[in-house]
């Protein structure tokens, strides 16, 4: 955030920021807390940290088993009223949730685990987004990297890291995910852009999160804007059923 407010500097108008609350140290471990008075602390630093008086979008990162969902959502909403976010989001919520979230105050997107590898999304929480008019920010859209076509051959990696416990393709699955990388190719374009054309033509997602290490891995991505995958096409990943 310290690093984002500084590229902002004087253009604040030409970005759309979003951060979330949530995830904080306790001791040795990272606890989910959603409590009023964790919120105020977390959106606060936020706000310092991004030089800015006002987050457009700022989301629940986790659900807070322990405060009442009702209790997090009503103070999200005292603070849109004092001009401090613009909208509220949350993510990793399933439809229960999301109703019930609904029913206290206006949720404006759902931040989940989205790609050709990972469509469960599309069973029940894709078309209750589409119907209640809730924007998909799809994360994991090239398969924590694999997607991306560098990994030949099964991986292990530090246990803190994302692609050894969010992401299931590098391990016992990895030859299955290759099978689907196979049927890919029958599409003549770089793979990464392929999964990321494939999630973000997809109804009711209006934005494929991306990591990257360095600048080239930016500009590969940013190469998907430049085309869209044909029906054809998209129906061929569709057809795609990778059971992992």
């Amino acid at each position: 955030e310290k690093i984002i407010g500084k590229i902002m500097g004087q253009k604040r108008n030409q970005w759309i920021i979003a951060t979330k609350c949530g995830p904080k140290k306790h001791g040795d471990k990272i606890i989910n807390d959603l409590s009023p008075k964790s919120i105020a602390r977390q959106l606060d630093d936020s706000l310092r940290r991004l030089n800015i008086d006002c987050i457009d979008l700022y989301q629940c990162h986790w659900p807070d088993d322990n405060t009442p969902l009702e209790e997090t959502l009503e103070y999200l909403k005292k603070v849109k009223q004092q001009g401090k976010i613009r909208h509220i989001g949350v993510s990793n919520f399933d439809v229960d949730l999301l109703q019930k979230a609904l029913n206290t105050t206006g949720v404006v997107t759902l931040q989940s685990h989205y790609s050709l590898l990972e469509k469960s999304l599309e069973e029940r929480i894709i078309p209750f987004c589409i119907k209640n008019q809730i924007g998909l920010l799809a994360y994991g859209p090239l398969g924590g990297g694999i997607l991306s076509g560098k990994y030949k051959k099964p991986m292990q990696f530090h246990e803190t890291d994302a692609r050894q416990f969010l992401y299931k393709y590098y391990g016992e699955h990895f030859n299955e995910v290759h099978q689907v990388i196979e049927r890919l190719s029958q599409i003549n374009k770089p793979l990464n852009q392929i999964a990321l054309n494939w999630v973000r033509q997809k109804e009711s997602v209006v934005s494929a999160l991306v990591g990257c290490r360095n600048a080239d891995q930016v500009a590969a991505n940013a190469g998907a804007i430049d085309w869209e995958l044909s029906a054809e096409e998209i129906a061929l990943i569709d057809d795609i059923k990778c059971r992992l």
